[in-house]
């Protein structure tokens, strides 16, 4: 039986996606996150119009522009800056502290 993905937006969407490109530790493509996002059993907003990747997509853009995230190719990104380590700790546990 599949398990139900509980949806998750704003904060804790930013949170999530940055702490699986800390955890992955290299560059990782839209659909990777996404991917990792559901296996750990979370998805975007499914009342939205737009698809999960179009949704990390944007968030991933938007961090780009702010400096956390760097673009490294068509559709890849990886963490740009260091965390302080409170900071890097809730990234990491993201599952844990929403």
């Amino acid at each position: 039986m599949e398990r139900e993905l509980e949806p998750i937006a704003g904060f804790p969407l930013r949170r999530a996606v940055l702490g699986i490109l800390l955890e992955a530790g290299t560059a990782l493509t839209v659909h990777e996150v996404v991917e990792r996002l559901h296996a750990h059993g979370r998805t975007t907003m499914p009342h939205l119009t737009k698809a999960p990747a179009m949704v990390i997509s944007d968030l991933l853009r938007y961090q780009t522009r702010i400096g956390r995230v760097e673009r490294v190719a068509c559709g890849s990104y990886r963490l740009a800056t260091a965390f302080s380590r409170s900071t890097e700790w809730r990234y990491r546990n993201w599952q844990r502290v929403e």
